[in-house]
């Protein structure tokens, strides 16, 4: 298959502490999803320190949206990864409203597990409730 046609993997997740073994866990799994769909991986983003606890401050969350924009305005079907839905926030609804930004931006979330976004409403509904 050629690389204009596989699905790009964005990766993200968000640590608080320093410690590095158990966030390289949860990316690895990532990399090994990635692999086993035969996804192209893009990228990892990983928001540290307090970024990953704010939800309205996520500067990693925010270089995957524009990249994520691009690729997606190039026709290439991507997909963030990660490795639970918790990668976004613990709190639901702020889940929900980072995985809206990703919509928005063209794309659908993806968990290790096999869960998806993608089939939430189409992206015209989306448009059409921003708007109104």
């Amino acid at each position: 298959m050629g690389t204009e046609n596989q699905t790009l993997a964005f990766i993200y997740d968000r640590i608080l502490t320093p410690t590095r073994g158990i966030l390289e866990l949860r990316l690895g799994l990532c990399r090994e999803y990635a692999a086993e769909e035969r996804w192209e991986l893009a990228g990892e983003w990983v928001d540290e320190g307090d970024a990953a606890l704010e939800d309205d401050n996520r500067p990693q969350f925010d270089a995957l949206i524009i990249a994520l924009v691009a690729a997606t305005a190039t026709g290439r079907t991507v997909v963030v990864l990660v490795a639970d839905w918790d990668r976004f926030s613990r709190d639901a609804e702020a889940s929900a409203r980072l995985r809206y930004r990703v919509r928005l931006a063209g794309s659908w979330c993806q968990t290790v597990t096999g869960e998806s976004d993608r089939e939430a409403p189409s992206m015209e509904a989306l448009r059409r409730l921003r708007l109104a």
